[in-house]
């Protein structure tokens, strides 16, 4: 059983409807549908392998039928795995699931992970593959395991931008931010240096009330070298973003404006 298989993937290949995934059998079973391959550029040409130019010459005529269908899932694979970063082949697969989704039901939402996560675990930094993740996530409304995703992908990279920006995203949608506090913590101690770590918590910390900002503020101030001068300058600052900055970035850039208090 391949690795990222969506669940309809791996009931055709049971069945014997789909027998091995390569490019070819792509093809064979979308037989019934004329298309071009992906013309070449005249001007700047692209050494596209014949598989990637008859891949993407049928996704892009097929796209325009009303047809998405589990063969359809098996043509974005495919298209996906030439080239992760495609934006028309990912809303491609988008569509299609939303559709099969409502065709035969719910389960085709967690039969997708799998998919996504192959790809982002052997591509953490794309775009499209965590966009796809959100959509997944949306309707499976399980932020507690895609805080546990994110942690696997932070322990590889804990400054990973992606994993950041996708992690506040599920904190918005579903998760207690005072929970996350304590996970930003974890994450400073183990680096008082990642400023991915200190923006996420400066976003966590401008969400939640005033008094219990105060209180954010002021434990964050205790991570600056010198304390004292640099914290009256922190408290006194309009933006909270200053419990991430170090002694001598606050030394630079704090400059408290009383009129604004």
């Amino acid at each position: 059983m391949a690795s990222g298989d969506s669940h309809s993937e791996r009931s055709d290949k049971k069945n014997g409807t789909h027998a091995d995934g390569t490019i070819e059998s792509i093809l064979d079973e979308w037989g019934d549908v004329e298309f071009a391959p992906l013309p070449l550029n005249d001007v700047v040409a692209i050494e596209f392998s014949d598989e990637f130019r008859n891949i993407f010459g049928l996704l892009l005529t097929v796209q325009h039928r009303k047809e998405r269908s589990e063969r359809c899932l098996r043509l974005s694979r495919a298209a996906i795995k030439l080239n992760k970063a495609d934006v028309t082949a990912w809303r491609f697969r988008q569509e299609t699931v939303s559709a099969l989704a409502r065709e035969k039901g719910a389960a085709i939402w967690t039969a997708e992970l799998p998919f996504v996560t192959a790809i982002i675990m052997s591509s953490p930094k794309n775009y499209q593959a965590w966009e796809h993740r959100r959509f997944i996530a949306l309707h499976l409304q399980q932020f507690d395991a895609e805080i546990d995703f994110v942690d696997l992908i932070l322990d590889r990279d804990a400054k990973n931008y992606h994993a950041w920006a996708y992690r506040y995203w599920v904190v918005c949608e579903g998760r207690a931010q005072s929970d996350e506090l304590g996970a930003t913590q974890w994450f400073i101690s183990n680096d008082v240096r990642n400023n991915s770590a200190w923006n996420h918590r400066w976003l966590l910390v401008k969400d939640l009330d005033l008094p219990a900002r105060e209180a954010q503020m002021r434990l964050g101030a205790g991570r600056c070298r010198h304390g004292g001068a640099e914290w009256k300058r922190m408290e006194f600052c309009a933006c909270a973003g200053c419990v991430w900055c170090d002694s001598r970035i606050c030394e630079k850039s704090c400059k408290p404006d009383f009129g604004k208090r």
